[in-house]
């Protein structure tokens, strides 16, 4: 099995830790985490195992980009560029499959 290149990983890399600034971002935001929570079904008391979850990672990514405007306040907080956390989102599982919306 071939390694992955040492670029595809450090924007893998990149991709983890914008969707853990992301869950920061949800969890400070009680009424942003409280619909997370109800669209996904996850439980605070799960979050320390999830974190490690790739699949997980990219459905916080997901919710976020769902909605215009918490992907726009999350980005500015974060100073991420238009577009940019799309990108990253690109990183984790299913980020490689077409967007139809």
């Amino acid at each position: 099995m071939l390694n992955p290149s040492p670029i595809r990983q450090d924007f893998a890399d990149a991709a983890e830790a914008a969707a853990l600034q992301a869950l920061s971002f949800l969890l400070i935001e009680k009424a942003y985490f409280s619909a997370f929570q109800a669209e996904t079904g996850c439980v605070p008391e799960d979050l320390a195992a999830l974190v490690r979850d790739k699949s997980f990672l990219a459905s916080v990514l997901d919710f976020l980009l769902a909605d215009e405007g918490r992907a726009a306040e999350f980005s500015a907080q974060q100073s991420y560029l238009p577009g940019e956390l799309a990108r990253l989102r690109q990183g984790l599982p299913g980020g490689d499959l077409p967007h139809w919306t």
